[in-house]
Parts: structure tokens; C-alpha cells; sequence
């Protein structure tokens, strides 16, 4: 049950870490577009300016998953690099359960009020002639905490494997010096 889990979270970060991709390809596309229709041709469309923005939050809140899928992510590395797999794996351990799920927790409470009432009057663009579909991309705030949770819990399956591993080779070693 648990390895289906894992199957699914990482298809789905896999498969968001594509659309990431194309997306960023299609927000440097559609910028260029409103540059050269702006500046060399005087033609302004108001909601073809919203979408590299709109783009811009897809990337930023949908990415973050697939970094931590593949393991990317930023770290302290002049303390974790030179450290053994066990270490890293508590390092990864408590950071997720005492970091991670705290911090996405709260974006979760806070972000999930905010999502809702995007949703409830299906909030759209400022601008008259803007994208009316801001509640859409508020909804990457929740699809982001959840991700990383997920992501997360992987995390923490993987350093407890690797923290068992170390444990079971120490008594190994221990019982053939005997």
C-alpha cells in the first residue's frame, strides 16, 4: 500500500516538474511576444502581460515538488556533504518532521482560507480586460504544501530505510567480531 503511495506521489511530482518545464519554455515564448508586439509594433493586450505573471506562480508553487522529488533541493552542504548516509538521514528525518511539515502545515492553514475565499467569488484579474482565473493559480499554494508533504513523507520513509540499514550493519559487524 505504502510503495503505490510513493509510486503515485512521484509520478504525480514527475509529471508537475514537466509541466514546470514547458511552462517556464512557454512564460520566456509568450514575455518575448509582449515585448516585440509592445515596443516594436505599439500593440498592448492586457491579459497577454498577466500570463508570463500567472506562469511566473505556476513555476514557483508547482516546482519546489519536483526539486524535492529529485533531490535538488538547497542545503547546508559544507555540513551535510562531508556527513556518512546515516547522518544525513536523521539530518533529513528531523528536518522533515520538525521543518517541513510545520512549515507546510501552516501554509496550509493560512493559505487554505485564502484559496477558499479565491474560490468563492472566483476571483479574477484587477484589470477589466486582465485574466479572470487568480482563485486558479491561488490554488497552487495548496497544491504546493501538499506536494511537498507527500514529497515528504517519502523523505521520511527513505532516512528511516537508510537509518535501519546502518543500525543492522553495525550489529552485523559487531556479531562477526565476535
Amino acid at each position: 500500500m505504502f510503495d503505490k503511495f510513493g509510486v503515485w506521489v512521484e509520478r504525480i511530482n514527475a509529471y508537475l516538474g514537466y509541466l514546470s518545464a514547458v511552462a517556464v519554455l512557454g512564460l520566456v515564448g509568450i514575455q518575448f511576444a509582449v515585448v516585440v508586439l509592445r515596443y516594436i509594433f505599439s500593440y498592448n493586450y492586457l491579459a497577454m502581460q498577466e500570463v508570463p505573471i500567472y506562469l511566473f506562480a505556476f513555476v514557483c508553487m508547482i516546482a519546489p515538488g519536483y526539486v524535492f522529488f529529485k533531490n535538488d533541493h538547497v542545503r547546508v552542504d559544507f555540513l551535510y556533504a562531508d556527513m556518512r548516509p546515516s547522518k544525513k538521514a536523521w539530518v533529513d528525518l528531523l528536518g522533515a518532521i520538525f521543518l517541513l511539515y510545520p512549515t507546510m502545515g501552516t501554509v496550509l492553514y493560512f493559505g487554505g482560507d485564502y484559496v477558499i475565499d479565491a474560490w468563492m467569488i472566483l476571483e479574477g484579474s484587477t484589470e477589466e480586460m486582465g485574466i479572470q482565473f487568480v482563485y486558479g493559480i491561488k490554488t497552487c499554494i495548496v497544491i504546493f504544501a501538499l506536494q511537498i508533504m507527500a514529497q515528504g513523507v517519502l523523505s521520511i520513509r527513505d532516512s528511516i530505510k537508510i537509518i535501519k540499514n546502518s543500525a543492522d550493519d553495525k550489529n552485523n559487524i559487531s556479531l562477526e567480531n565476535k
